[in-house]
């Protein structure tokens, strides 16, 4: 009889999808997907159901729909009596008594920490639910006893082999602007073409000396289409947040593609796959200065070996220990 395997995953710019198909691709579990309450829209079932909501949530300060988002989860939790893995992100989003169903359901209970607990509390409290504990961050597996985990590439054959641009990267508006805009005036001045597609909730303005760099994006792109942004350029892009000591998934994009990198992120050449040919780390932020032979020289492939560590097959494998 095949092994059950229960993932817990928020819906987090389509990735628990990605992450669903792959188990469903390389692993060989009849898998039961369950959406975290918290992250995912609720749809109403009529205009009742709405106004219901409206009610509660103005005159009695509760929300329904949160409520029922929950009930929801909880029913796909307990689709089965029994669980031989349970793999679970973002477990801070999880109550007490979805916690009383993991473990009692779940045989091998494994969580992966897709952000560093600087970034999103109440996630270290969940660490004794678990039987096995990833995370891509350095600083949090050496504090916390966390198993290290890169994150991985995919959609590597889709790219296309045409790009439009020198540079380009995608992102969210956040702190790492003012960096961005640095890196947008430097290659400015060297005539390097860069395009950078950047989302917001609201709009924001853009000093008209960039604005031609800039694409704003209305929604948030999914995780799976990413691609469709990073085959436009000839090098990607890579920004590190504040307090990040691991690699986030742009360096993998541009390993699985086969894409130059240029990255604030020092860290990456601690990895067996640098190659100072393929990746620039800009040391100084406000004295960027890149090699004009970074863009005119061919991309070095990386070993066969390398890019199956860091492939999304190998990624699932290690995690579930198969």
């Amino acid at each position: 009889m095949k092994k059950r395997l229960l993932f817990i995953a928020p819906d987090y710019y389509g990735f628990n999808e990605v992450i669903f198909s792959g188990i469903k691709k390389y692993t060989d579990f009849d898998s039961v997907m369950a959406i975290s309450a918290t992250n995912e829209r609720y749809q109403y079932k009529n205009f009742y159901e709405r106004a219901e909501n409206f009610f509660s949530k103005t005159f009695l300060r509760k929300n329904l729909k949160n409520q029922k988002k929950r009930e929801h989860l909880i029913r796909q939790m307990n689709q089965l009596d029994y669980y031989d893995y349970i793999l679970v992100n973002r477990p801070d989003l999880l109550d007490q008594e979805m916690y009383d169903i993991v473990q009692k359901k779940g045989k091998k209970k494994i969580v992966v920490f897709w952000d560093s607990f600087s970034k999103i509390g109440g996630q270290k409290e969940t660490i004794p639910y678990y039987d096995l504990a990833f995370s891509f961050d350095t600083d949090d597996c050496k504090n916390y006893d966390l198993k290290k985990i890169s994150n991985f590439y995919f959609n590597e054959d889709l790219y296309s082999k045409n790009p439009i641009y020198d540079i380009v990267f995608l992102g969210t508006f956040d702190k790492r602007f003012d960096d961005l805009i640095k890196i947008i005036n430097s290659m400015n001045q060297k005539s390097i073409d860069i395009k950078c597609f950047i989302y917001h909730p609201s709009d924001f303005s853009i000093d008209e000396q960039i604005e031609k760099n800039i694409i704003k994006l209305p929604n948030i792109l999914p995780f799976n289409e990413s691609y469709r942004v990073n085959e436009k350029g000839s090098v990607l892009l890579d920004l590190a947040h504040e307090n990040q000591s691991g690699l986030s998934f742009r360096p993998f994009d541009a390993l699985g593609s086969g894409k130059k990198l240029i990255t604030t992120n020092k860290a990456i050449k601690n990895y067996d796959f640098y190659n100072s040919n393929n990746i620039f780390v800009i040391e100084d932020i406000n004295n960027i200065e890149i090699p004009s032979d970074f863009f005119t020289t061919p991309y070095e492939k990386a070993d066969e070996q390398i890019l199956e560590k860091y492939s999304f097959k190998n990624w699932i494998n290690t995690i579930l220990d198969l």
